[in-house]
């Protein structure tokens, strides 16, 4: 199974745009999430690979989720949904919570430098996919194609 992995700010939560009253970026979830979310973990072995998480672990990944819905206790199908999803660890360059000697695939809105040049280098470019519901609402429609061709 080809492993998927997966960042959560501008992907599967989306800007809204909108500051909450501490200064903190407003976030919702981007329509079709879970749909979206549902189909990847019927077909790939899904990982988190978000700054929610650089230790591994949900804590954080829920919390943003809370904060997008809003709620203080998230309903237990969201909350199985993320848990579904594994949880990589990476320390500064989301590459490292990468398996690159397995086949994956990698939604991200905005990857950081060193991912990328270590990408190019390994010849992998393509099998990063950018995703961006920030600027395109229904992107994760779009991206569900774009998988299903990889599959």
């Amino acid at each position: 199974m080809i492993s998927l992995y997966l960042d959560i700010d501008g992907v599967i939560l989306r800007r809204t745009g909108r500051r909450e009253f501490n200064g903190r970026t407003e976030f919702e979830v981007a329509p079709g999430a879970y749909e979206f979310m549902d189909w990847c973990i019927e077909r790939f072995d899904c990982f988190w690979l978000t700054s929610r998480s650089h230790e591994g672990t949900y804590d954080g990944i829920e919390q943003a989720f809370r904060f997008a819905i809003p709620t203080t206790n998230l309903p237990a199908e969201v909350k199985a949904r993320i848990h579904a999803i594994k949880p990589a660890a990476w320390p500064r360059a989301k590459i490292k919570g990468i398996n690159v000697s397995e086949q994956f695939l990698w939604l991200d809105d905005d990857p950081d430098n060193a991912s990328l040049e270590e990408l190019e280098r390994l010849g992998m470019s393509d099998r990063w996919i950018q995703a961006y519901t920030d600027l395109d609402p229904d992107y994760l429609k779009k991206a569900m194609e774009q998988l299903a061709n990889e599959i």
